[in-house]
C-alpha cells in the first residue's frame, strides 16, 4: 500500500484524505489486524506525499501512534516513532499540543534494548524539543 500512496497523484490523495485516514485509523484499531508496521509505514508515506494537506488529520493519528510506541514489538514501536518524527517535520503546529504526552512516552524508549528504537527516539525527542515554546516540565531532562 505504501507504493500505491507513493505513486498516486497528490490531487487524488488529497481528495481522498478524509476517507483514507478514517479507514486507516479504523483498520489499525481492529484487534484482528496484525500488520501494524506496514500500515504505519503507509501513514509516513502519506504524510510525506501530501505534506501540509495532512495537517487536519495529524491529531487523529497521534493518540494511536503514542499507543504503539508503548507496544512490545520493536519494529512497530520504531515505525510509530518514525511516524511521529515525520509528522513533526511536516506539520509542526499540530504536534505542539501533544508534545508533553509524546515526550513522556518517548522517555521510556530512550534506553530500549533495540538500537534502532533508541536512535529513532533520540532524534524524535530532539526534533520535538525544537518546535513551539520552551517546555517547562520536560520529562526527558536528566536531573
Amino acid at each position: 500500500m505504501s507504493k500505491v500512496i507513493q505513486n498516486s497523484p497528490e490531487e487524488v490523495l488529497t481528495e481522498l484524505l478524509d476517507d483514507l485516514t478514517d479507514k486507516m485509523i479504523m483498520i489499525i484499531k481492529l484487534n484482528s489486524f496484525k500488520a501494524h508496521t506496514n500500515l504505519l509505514e503507509c501513514v509516513i508515506s502519506l504524510v510525506f506525499h501530501v505534506e501540509h494537506e495532512f495537517t487536519p488529520y495529524a491529531s487523529k493519528f497521534l493518540p494511536v501512534l503514542i499507543e504503539f510506541i508503548a507496544c512490545n514489538d520493536w519494529s512497530t514501536k520504531k515505525v510509530a516513532i518514525d511516524a511521529i518524527y515525520s509528522m513533526t517535520a511536516i506539520v509542526k503546529e499540530e504536534i505542539i499540543p501533544f508534545r508533553l504526552d509524546i515526550l513522556q512516552v518517548l522517555n521510556h524508549c530512550r534506553f530500549d534494548k533495540i538500537k534502532p528504537v533508541r536512535e529513532a527516539t533520540l532524534e524524535t525527542i530532539k526534533l520535538i524539543k525544537e518546535i513551539g515554546p520552551p517546555i517547562e516540565d520536560d520529562p526527558t531532562d536528566e536531573k
